[in-house]
Parts: structure tokens; sequence; C-alpha cells
């Protein structure tokens, strides 16, 4: 038996029979994308993508500016500014007496999930607009929010909007500005807890530099060293960069990932109410100090340490956004979440994990740091609060903090008539 011979043909059968096998594969899960939708769970609209932003040297990352052709699309969500859209938008004309209401916010804010599947026009901004212009033709709202802003992204982007509104015939003169969210905030003080950032450049983490960005970060610097001559670097951002664009267009790559989508089970779990309730009324005899033993390895006064340093940022940084509008009122809204829910036994939640720390010490971390917030806020006098922690049903959520059509329609109900009163 000659090895060498039968090697080499095995080697020449291989190369000619791979390519054939992929072609067929490609070929025969594109027929299944298109005539198999029935035993295939739908391509998940929800997640991330990443063609429709852009790296942003001010603030991380925002959505690229829309194309005339996907302006057009009634379904798109993004307008020419790579703002979120609202139901109307002024021009030149009489720009001088339109009353413009900034919004910044989080995805909460932005309208996740339900903006991305079409259904814009009835986020709670959207529905507020449309309430308000009921009563005041001359009120144009602009929606500044995007994924995962804390206090500290609002506060440039509103910086960015008034550098930038003149120079534009829809984008109106700021009336009010109203900051809608809060949680995203309280994640921060979260991973505040774990690891302070001490790096001088990153802001020990309360401004953008997070460490929920350290992919960007990552990404950054391969990328800056790449363009100075790293070619290791460079060869390694290439590859990464066919196996992504693989990824994206291949439609056995898309077969794969619904199967598995179809049998993944969610860290989000729903779990029985007497389960739950079984686990919570043991969990919150633990009190604050000893979740900060356990799962923190802190004492209380290192723990209110952190507490005030992340409170004196966000307090910083509502006081910048209301100064940067001549001082006028700033209204700041903090809006329901599941971690806030009261009345266990009449709701179902999710039985949710962040690291270490289960849904009751989330609870108990959450509603401290919340009323310690709302109480610095409240002492300061160009800042008017609605608090709605704690209000909510489970109908009104698709995760811990973001909204179903219905969500948004209760939202927007309990917050018109707190803008009616302000724009009096």
């Amino acid at each position: 038996m000659d090895l060498s011979k039968d090697s080499k043909k095995f080697f020449i059968l291989t190369l000619i029979a791979l390519p054939i096998l992929m072609i067929c594969s490609e070929l025969a899960s594109a027929s299944l994308l298109r005539f198999g939708k029935s035993i295939l769970p739908k391509k998940d609209i929800h997640r991330f993508k990443y063609t429709s932003v852009t790296p942003d040297m001010t603030n991380r990352v925002r959505f690229k500016t829309s194309s005339n052709t996907s302006l057009k699309n009634s379904s798109n969500y993004i307008n020419r500014h790579g703002l979120i859209k609202t139901i109307y938008d002024s021009n030149s004309k009489g720009k001088d007496i339109v009353k413009g209401i900034v919004i910044t916010g989080n995805s909460a804010a932005l309208g996740h999930p339900i903006a991305e599947e079409g259904n814009n026009k009835n986020t709670f901004v959207n529905l507020l607009e449309k309430n308000l212009r009921q009563k005041d033709k001359s009120i144009d709202v602009i929606n500044l929010s995007f994924y995962g802003f804390n206090s500290w992204q609002e506060n440039v982007e509103l910086a960015r909007y008034l550098n930038s509104y003149s120079n534009h015939y829809d984008l109106p003169k700021v009336h009010l500005v109203a900051s809608i969210g809060g949680i995203q905030d309280y994640w921060d003080f979260i991973d505040l807890l774990y690891n302070e950032n001490n790096d001088y450049y990153k802001g020990s983490g309360l401004m953008s530099w997070k460490d929920a960005n350290r992919n960007y970060e990552v990404f950054y610097n391969k990328s800056y060293e790449a363009m100075h001559g790293n070619i290791k670097l460079g060869s390694e951002i290439l590859l990464k960069s066919i196996i992504a664009n693989i990824k994206k267009n291949s439609y056995t790559v898309e077969i794969l990932r619904r199967f598995k989508e179809k049998g993944k089970i969610s860290n989000l779990n729903e779990v029985n109410l007497n389960d739950l309730n079984k686990v919570t009324i043991k969990e919150r005899e633990k009190s604050l100090e000893s979740i900060l033993e356990n799962k923190f390895n802190i004492t209380l006064k290192e723990y209110e340490v952190k507490k005030n340093k992340l409170i004196t940022s966000i307090v910083r940084n509502k006081k910048s956004m209301s100064s940067m509008n001549n001082d006028k009122e700033l209204l700041y809204i903090y809006l329901p979440t599941k971690i806030s829910f009261k009345d266990w036994s009449k709701e179902r939640i999710n039985n949710f994990k962040y690291k270490n720390l289960n849904i009751t010490d989330i609870q108990i971390l959450e509603e401290d740091y919340r009323k310690s917030l709302i109480d610095k806020l409240s002492k300061i006098n160009n800042i008017k609060i609605l608090n709605m922690a704690g209000k909510g049903k489970d109908e009104w959520f698709t995760n811990i903090s973001n909204y179903t059509e219905e969500g948004h329609y209760k939202i927007a109900q309990e917050i018109i008539p707190f803008f009616e009163l302000i724009l009096r």
C-alpha cells in the first residue's frame, strides 16, 4: 500500500468535495429559510444591528444617518440626523415660535423593542408628542435617546444638539429638556460596587468608558495599532472581518443560529409565583449590610462612599443639562421597571440574575439607591421629578426595563399630565 499516494488522493478529493458540500449546504439552507418557515423560529428582530450604527468619537456609538431610500420606509425609525423619528418635524418657517421639547434617555425612551418592529408611532415619546400637539401645535419633540445611555451620555447628547440645531431647518430651539429613564445609572452603580475603574481618562466608569463598553475600547485600540503598522493585529482584524461576513451572509449559519435559539433557555426564566415567593420571603430577611458583605465584600461605609460618588455625578450632569438650557426647568422621570414591583403576590416576575446578584439583592440595592438619588435631585430648584418606580404590571414589560405596546401606552398616560402641568 502506497500511503503517500493515498494521502495525496484524499487531500485532492477533500479540496474538491469541500466547496461542493458548502455550496450544497448553502442552497439547501436558502431553500429551508424560504419554504420552511413553519419549523424555524423567526429571525430575532430585537438583536442589536451593528450595521445600523457608526463609531462616535464624542459619545461611543450612534445611529448612522438614514439614506433617502430608508427615510421613505415607513418602518424605519431613524431620521436624517441619525435620531429617533418623531411624528412631527418642524421647518424653517416660523421656527422662532416652535417649542422644542428634547427627550434624553436610553433604550426605554428610544422605544425598544417596538420601534425596531415598525411600531415607532406607538412609543410613549411619540404618544406624548401626539397628545401635546393636540393642544399646542407649536410643540415639536426631539428624541435624543440611545441604547445604554447614562446621565453623562445624555448630557453630551444635549450639548451636541445645542451645538448643531441652528444649522438645520427641522431642529427647533430648546424650550424644555426631559431626562426619561433612570435605570441605566443604576446598572453603572452596580458595576461601580463590583470594581471601580481607576483609570483617569475613564472617569471612574461614570462617563462613556464603562465596563459594558469594553469591546469598543478593545476594537478602537486594535484598529489604531493596526493602522500604524501592527501587521499581527491587522491580520487578526481581517480574519474576524471575514468570519463576521460569513456569519452575516451564510444561509447555513443562519439555519444553525435559529435552531440554537429555538432550543435556547433564557436566563430570564419565568418561575411560578409560589416558588418565587418562597425564595423572596427568605431572601428579603437579608439586610443591605449582608448583601454588601457577601456579594461585594465591602462595608456599609465603603458602599455609601461609592453611592454618593455616583449620585453626585448624576446630579452634576442634570445641573449641567439645565445650565446649558439657560437654567430652565429640567424634567427628570424615573421610569417603572420590574425591579421596583411591590405586590409580588399578584404579579409574575422573571427570576433575573446579574452576575452573583439575585432579584432580591437587586431590588434592595435599587430601592436604597433610588431613594438617595431622588432625595438629592429634589433639593435642586429647577429640576422637576416624576418618580414612577413601583408602577406597572407584568403586561407592560418585554424584559426587566423595556416595554410592550401596552406598556408604552400606559406610561404615556402617566407622563402626559406631568408635561402639561409644566408647559402651562
